[in-house]
């Protein structure tokens, strides 16, 4: 059966859960750009407030509570990664601000699109976020990969960067 905008919208009416969890992203999203733009005190009291706020909101609206603090999370990594790829445009970290962008997006559209196609097996894992612990050993490896990078070998490894991307 395929997808047609109907068909999202009839989705989107009628089950709390989905809409909800749409709504914290967004919103959650929209929270970070903002916060970041007052600097990073105000975003991170945003951080702080917006999960519990998530959390009871979830509990009481109709969803997981789970479901609404990840895409939460979510959400506020990609409004950050968005925000700082902007405030730090032409240095080696807006390589790291788009690879949060793209990896919170994943996890969110994964769950967006499997509550769009496949109700019934919608649940909390449907983000992926406790994919294994494999999965998260090789992602934080390479956020200290990355890290290290920047640190000590910023002119050999980002000349690809430097040359090709900056000057395009």
């Amino acid at each position: 059966m395929p997808v047609t905008w109907t068909s999202l919208w009839r989705q989107y009416r009628n089950d709390p859960e989905f809409r909800g969890c749409t709504h914290s992203f967004v919103a959650s999203f929209a929270i970070a750009i903002i916060s970041w733009y007052f600097g990073i005190v105000v975003a991170l009291l945003a951080f702080v407030t917006c999960i519990p706020v998530a959390f009871f909101s979830g509990r009481y609206f109709g969803q997981k509570p789970i479901c609404a603090v990840q895409s939460t999370f979510l959400g506020l990594l990609n409004g950050s990664s968005v925000a700082l790829l902007f405030y730090w445009w032409n240095t080696p970290f807006t390589l790291f601000c788009s690879y949060c962008f793209i990896f919170s997006l994943f996890h969110f559209s994964e769950y967006f699109f499997t509550a769009i196609t496949n109700r019934r097996s919608l649940q909390p894992d449907s983000f992926l976020l406790n994919h294994s612990v494999a999965y998260w050993v090789a992602a934080c490896a390479s956020w200290a990969e990355f890290l290290l990078e920047v640190s000590y070998f910023t002119v050999i490894c980002f000349c690809f960067y430097y040359l090709f991307l900056r000057y395009s």
